[in-house]
């Protein structure tokens, strides 16, 4: 009786407060891993179900911060008449939201890149891609404007993915740990697209934060 007591229903008693305090909106509470193996088996259970449901709560506050943020960048976007006016406003949304360590603007113009609006080291990336500039290059970013889609990645150093050889060498100089390009138009125009740079690994970038800079993107536009 005694082994049951200390094994078995004091440590269930433990686990079940535990869980009253979960469903009461107490999500620091996790369950002491005591007791028979059986017993603990459920305790970590508990403790890994509190966790992930942490997980999912942080990532839809992120969620709904990143569209306030994508929402109000449109209407601060949209503020302003001249295009010069527009894209510096954008820039200065795009780096003061979206924690990217660099963050430039470039146009299409005449079949050219040419950069719109960065910060220094952005506008120096921006003068190396436009250097680089091949004419598969805006074929390539013609397609992803297309198909409303961004290229990602998460770690420049291990793979560079889509990325082109001469673009992938300049972002690791650069000391590029992630990479996110989006382009911007209107209607079947790619007008130009934005980059959004974090220096170092292990920066990645969330669905969420690439759903709002598309957002964004197409507020440019």
């Amino acid at each position: 009786s005694l082994s049951t007591l200390g094994t078995v229903a004091r440590p269930l008693r433990g686990l079940a407060a535990t869980v009253r305090r979960l469903t009461s909106g107490d999500y620091a509470a996790r369950a002491a891993v005591t007791g028979s193996a059986e017993v603990r088996e459920v305790a970590q259970v508990v403790n890994t179900q509190a966790d992930e449901s942490d997980r999912l709560r942080e990532q839809e506050a992120q969620s709904n911060r990143l569209r306030t943020v994508a929402r109000d960048a449109g209407l601060r976007i949209r503020e302003h008449l001249a295009a010069g006016d527009v894209l510096r406003e954008a820039q200065s949304v795009l780096r003061d939201s979206m924690d990217a360590d660099a963050v430039s603007l470039m146009l299409v113009n005449d079949e050219r890149l040419e950069p719109a609006a960065g910060q220094p080291y952005a506008k120096r990336l921006a003068g190396s891609l436009t250097a680089a500039q091949t004419a598969e290059s805006l074929t390539g970013l013609r397609e992803l404007f297309h198909s409303h889609a961004s290229v990602l990645v998460q770690d420049v150093a291990a793979q560079a993915g889509p990325l082109p050889p001469w673009v992938a060498d300049g972002l690791r100089a650069a000391g590029v740990g992630s990479y996110l390009l989006t382009p911007f138009g209107v209607g079947e125009q790619m007008l130009g697209f934005v980059t959004a740079d974090r220096l170092g690994p292990g920066r990645p970038w969330s669905a969420a934060e690439v759903g709002a800079v598309e957002s964004i993107a197409a507020d440019i536009g």
